[in-house]
């Protein structure tokens, strides 16, 4: 099975590039296929955001990154929130935001939401490893 992966966060730092050249080799074997928001290219939310909902649908993994350097990352949480509420996806969430930033209190509410099955992750090499991980497993079923 190819495992379909949206890259949710950010758009400023290319961290999304990172992210493939370190499964470079799973996409080669064809064992996985990006989502990837910038792909898109626009920047008007009445086409991009039902885009990216589509994305979400269409994708088994949910990858999302908070930068620490990330200004407004709401978006994200509702992008993550969203694919939660879909039911059956992987989500793994690469958070760099400390937890008593202001910026991090969407994802305390999503604890006390019972939103805990999600993987989190406190850097970007972590998230990849946790990735690769979740991509052999899903490629094999």
């Amino acid at each position: 099975m190819q495992v379909k992966v949206y890259l949710a966060g950010g758009m400023r730092t290319e961290w999304q590039d990172k992210v493939k050249e370190a499964c470079r080799d799973l996409f080669n074997q064809g064992l996985v296929d990006w989502k990837d928001p910038r792909d898109n290219k626009t920047s008007n939310p009445n086409i991009y955001g039902p885009l990216d909902r589509q994305a979400c649908d269409d994708s088994h993994i949910f990858f999302g990154f908070a930068e620490k350097t990330n200004p407004l990352p709401f978006p994200l949480f509702m992008e993550m929130g969203y694919c939660l509420g879909r039911g059956g996806k992987t989500i793994i969430f690469v958070n760099e935001i400390e937890e008593a930033d202001p910026r991090s209190r969407p994802m305390l509410f999503a604890r006390v939401f019972g939103c805990g099955h999600v993987r989190t992750e406190k850097n970007l090499e972590e998230g990849i490893q946790a990735l690769r991980l979740f991509i052999d497993v899903l490629s094999d079923q």
